[in-house]
């Protein structure tokens, strides 16, 4: 996560590093020594996530406030 005002450059940069870091084998093999999970989204699939359910929140939101004011 990073502030929304960091520089795309930055942002691409800090992606790659997890990406990396992620795909490595150090990683994996800590992870599964710690019984941890290694699935985990991108840095660009995570942002659309996020943009979705945050439009998907707001639809919901006016539906609601639609159907109330209609009474």
């Amino acid at each position: 996560m990073a502030p929304p005002s960091i520089p795309q450059d930055r942002v691409e940069i800090l992606r790659t590093a997890f990406a990396n870091m992620v795909a490595s084998p150090a990683y994996i093999d800590e992870a599964k020594g710690l019984n941890m999970g290694t699935n985990w989204l991108s840095g660009r699939d995570l942002q659309k996530l996020a943009e979705s359910e945050a439009a998907t929140a707001t639809n919901i939101v006016q539906n609601f406030k639609d159907a109330v004011s209609s009474r």
